[in-house]
């Protein structure tokens, strides 16, 4: 069976976020692992704003891995006990 061409993200897709936004900057991994990006923007300033934005959001993205794999979040214990309010009563006690 032969293998399917590509996916290519279709132009109709990228038209139409240009006219709904002032300014796009997207990235995609195809299926050999390739990163393709795609920029648009109505004039220099947003361009410039999309990018520095971006790059902010990166920087937030980066910190935040590496903290993750540098303080990994324990495992949840199955044994804790889940109580509801009320369940705290003695059972032998008698009203």
């Amino acid at each position: 069976m032969e293998r399917p061409n590509s996916f290519k993200l279709p132009q109709s897709f990228l038209s139409q976020l240009g006219e709904f936004t002032t300014g796009y900057f997207l990235v995609t991994v195809n299926e050999q692992g390739q990163f393709e990006t795609f920029v648009q923007a109505d004039n220099p300033v947003t361009r410039l704003g999309v990018l520095k934005f971006t790059g902010m959001v990166l920087d937030t993205l980066e910190s935040n891995l590496e903290q993750n794999i540098s303080n990994p979040v324990p495992e949840q214990h199955s044994d804790i006990e889940i109580t509801e309010e009320g369940d705290d009563e003695d059972p032998s006690a008698t009203t």
